[in-house]
């Protein structure tokens, strides 16, 4: 994102790029995080996601409350992550200097040691393109497949060590309105925040 602000030419290569992600994990933006995006100029990214203004927390344990207010009356944002990721990537979209194409990468072309762009293929074809680069980011996850590719025998395999149970609950009321909400226990800690004006996750 940050480049689209600058003169260099961005490719973006991704698998299923107009579908929606719907996974729990993220939803609340902090105020310093709404800040930043006032600064790229992406604040329209939370436009049409329903997003709520979040004015802190409430924190309960054995029975007790504790609010946890922003400091100086900021305000963050909770909100359906997918509608918010489809945000950004329509930003990305209409940003000049951008190209954007959905593709699986294949693997990760190399040349003297150096990587130097992918092999990926289109979601509408069978045969394989060379997209090189002078800068390949790779942003794909705790599980991915380039990681022992790039880090070479350093690459320590992933393990998931703990879960998570998701659930949306419609009409639910929090605490405090506008706030976020974790619940402490010996077992657990459990975060609530709105995904929308009906919807708590």
């Amino acid at each position: 994102m940050v480049f689209t602000t600058t003169s260099i030419d961005v490719l973006t290569v991704r698998r299923a790029y107009c579908r929606q992600p719907d996974r729990i994990v993220g939803e609340l933006l902090q105020p310093a995080g709404v800040t930043f995006l006032d600064k790229l100029g992406l604040q329209g990214a939370l436009e049409g996601t329903d997003a709520i203004p979040v004015r802190g927390y409430v924190v309960v344990q054995d029975g007790r409350t504790v609010h946890i207010p922003y400091p100086d009356r900021r305000e963050g944002r909770s909100f359906h992550r997918g509608l918010f990721v489809q945000g950004l990537r329509e930003h990305v979209v209409r940003a000049k200097r951008v190209d954007v194409i959905e593709a699986t990468v294949n693997e990760l072309v190399k040349e003297g040691g150096r990587v130097v762009g992918v092999k990926a293929t289109r979601s509408s074809k069978k045969e394989k393109n060379i997209f090189r680069t002078d800068l390949t980011i790779i942003a794909d996850g705790c599980f991915s497949n380039f990681r022992s590719t790039v880090q070479g025998p350093s690459a320590r395999p992933s393990h998931a060590k703990s879960h998570f149970c998701g659930a949306i609950l419609k009409d639910a009321r929090l605490l405090i309105s506008r706030h976020g909400a974790l619940s402490h226990s010996y077992v657990t800690t459990d975060p609530f925040c709105y995904s929308s004006a009906h919807y708590v996750r």
